[in-house]
């Protein structure tokens, strides 16, 4: 029987590409005074600048609006827009409760789809219809158990979400029960663990998936340090759905929080070196590298930052 680690969700921050033929734009977080803030970078020089207070955001696909999760005081997490240009914001009436994170948008920029607590019992994915500005909640009677990491298929024709024995396809038009996919397969030791946090990023192509996920017996000092476990050591692992088979990708050795593509044939990541055993005061312990699939050693393009993933 495997063994998971299971983590309330907390950030989900995007790097985005508005025009696939100029340098990418990134997305990322920064912890300053106790408050997470999003960031956004050109790939090409490394300039930052920083967008809004929250996390989890992504970029719509025509570049100009990006959709984040606000919080409060309270604990409430709300699903929000935030124009870029103006960078003014408005939290999503419609979205019901205050327990609402992790938005991630369509291809074709009509859709959101979140995670949500319902009924105070138990998560489940959901989708906002920007048009009809209605929403739909995935699988309450189809699954019995809470669903985390809700993502979309890359033609947006069906959306994904897992608890920790399968992941589950569903119907993106009536939330209709597709297939189900068998944990194993995705990780094929019991010692790649995965979170609730968790977040699969889907190659342009659709063909792949891209996954951080920790490995039981190998050690992090600077995970330690934060209080992660000190017997395990994030990495970034691609499960092909034409083989239905998983790999662990060649990072130099770098302890990966959190992996997303960047283009059909290279990704972005949070990382940091297991060596590392402090971070002096900063509350960031990860840096952001990006990295080609075809053997090149990954680079550093972000100092402190973390929590990456795409939208394409």
């Amino acid at each position: 029987m495997k063994k998971f680690t299971i983590l309330l969700p907390a950030l989900v921050l995007i790097l985005f590409t508005a025009n696939p033929s100029a340098a990418e734009k990134i997305a990322f977080s920064r912890v300053s005074g106790g408050d997470f803030y999003i960031y956004t970078a050109d790939s090409a020089t490394g300039k930052t600048t920083r967008l809004c207070k929250g996390y989890d955001p992504e970029i719509s696909p025509d570049g100009g609006t990006v959709a984040y999760t606000q919080y409060d005081k309270t604990g409430g997490r709300f699903i929000a827009f935030c124009d870029i240009a103006s960078r003014k914001s408005r939290v999503i009436k419609e979205v019901p409760g205050k327990n609402s994170y992790g938005p991630r948008w369509s291809s074709n920029g009509r859709r959101l789809l979140y995670n949500i607590f319902i009924d105070q019992s138990r998560w489940l994915p959901a989708l906002y219809d920007l048009d009809t500005r209605k929403n739909m909640t995935i699988g309450r009677d189809t699954a019995k158990t809470d669903l985390f990491g809700p993502f979309w298929s890359s033609d947006s024709a069906f959306v994904y979400a897992f608890d920790f024995e399968n992941i589950y396809k569903f119907s993106e038009t009536d939330g209709r029960l597709m297939e189900n996919i068998p944990m194993n397969r995705l990780l094929p030791s019991d010692n790649i663990l995965i979170s609730s946090a968790t977040g699969i990023s889907v190659s342009p192509d659709g063909t792949m998936w891209l996954f951080a996920a920790e490995v039981g017996g190998e050690k992090c000092a600077l995970c330690a340090a934060a209080g992660n476990p000190a017997e395990a050591k994030g990495a970034a692992f691609i499960y092909r759905l034409t083989t239905k088979k998983t790999e662990r990708l060649a990072v130099g050795g770098l302890c990966v929080s959190d992996a997303a593509w960047l283009g059909a044939d290279e990704i972005i990541f949070s990382a940091h070196a297991p060596s590392e055993k402090s971070r002096a005061k900063s509350a960031n312990i990860y840096d952001i590298y990006r990295m080609k699939l075809n053997g090149e050693k990954p680079r550093k393009i972000i100092a402190e930052g973390n929590t990456v993933s795409a939208a394409k």
